[in-house]
């Protein structure tokens, strides 16, 4: 775009468009990362962080029972055991209770208009601007 055929007329600043479903998750993402005081995931997707934990509990658990020469105390296979039986409980409990608005939010995505391309590509996207200027200041 050119004015008079002089030197191009440039905006100021990039125009951002999002759907709506864009703005519904980017506030629900917002409104979780206000509440989880850093820790957004364990508020936004509680069993998929739960089964994180566990995971790594299970490999330090696997770490132990393969050591070879080194005698492994037992009060290290104590803790370990304490820890695995209290995530257990708390993720049983987790999955008693209600699902998060975020993945509420999706499952109603894709209940409405399925699970297609498009939805995961806009999501993804979403996903994506969201979680850009977060990780900003970790990149530099």
């Amino acid at each position: 775009l050119t004015l008079a055929g002089e030197r191009p007329v440039l905006a100021n600043e990039t125009v951002i468009v999002q759907s709506y479903k864009c703005q519904v998750l980017s506030s629900l993402l917002d409104e979780a990362e206000s509440r989880s005081k850093g820790k957004v995931r364990e508020i936004a997707f509680p069993v998929s962080e739960a089964a994180a934990q566990l995971a790594k509990l299970r490999a330090q658990e696997k770490k132990l029972l393969e050591v070879d020469g080194t005698e492994v105390s037992d009060s290290q296979v104590a803790e370990l055991s304490a820890k695995l039986r209290n995530l257990e409980k708390t993720r049983k409990e987790l999955l008693v209770q209600g699902i998060s608005p975020p993945v509420r939010f999706f499952m109603e995505t894709v209940l409405d208009g399925g699970l297609t391309h498009a939805v995961v590509a806009e999501l993804g996207q979403c996903l994506a601007s969201w979680r850009k200027p977060r990780l900003q200041p970790l990149i530099r």
